[in-house]
């Protein structure tokens, strides 16, 4: 049995926190589709569709400049996705604040994990919640 590919999105506007993810997952044989805003992200959703999605990997600065801009544009960006694509498991980088305003909304598809945290916290947490991301018998150098 063939299993399907994996997709990735990541929407990050920090291009070190892209590229960490992109080589973080490109190293689990995963496919990334990456954009540096929301928008951006859009529009590769409505050229692509979602269904090669399993994950969206997304930093909250990449909405903005402002925490309560940020806050206001993920709680649109959450009901608004979680009427268009119900299934798709979201993950975010963001502010304590955020956090909580993004549990309200969504808590049973979306995690979050808050900044400022470190690449091996980065990893093990999506290690943890996403196992089915590891590729069996993968291991990486140290």
């Amino acid at each position: 049995m063939m299993q399907k590919s994996q997709h990735i999105l990541v929407i990050a506007n920090d291009d070190t926190t892209r590229n960490l993810l992109e080589q973080f997952f490109i190293i689990r044989d995963i496919k990334v589709v990456a954009a540096r805003t929301f928008q951006h992200a859009e529009s590769i959703i409505e050229s692509w569709g979602l269904a090669p999605f399993n994950l969206a990997v997304i930093d909250t600065a990449a909405f903005g400049v402002g925490e309560l801009e940020q806050k206001s544009m993920v709680c649109h960006m959450l009901r608004e996705w979680s009427m268009k694509y119900p299934m798709l498991p979201v993950f975010f980088l963001g502010t304590p604040c955020q956090k909580r305003a993004i549990l309200k909304i969504r808590a049973d598809i979306v995690q979050i994990l808050v900044k400022p945290f470190d690449l091996d916290t980065l990893i093990d947490t999506i290690n943890d919640l996403y196992p089915n991301l590891r590729p069996a018998g993968l291991s990486l150098p140290h």
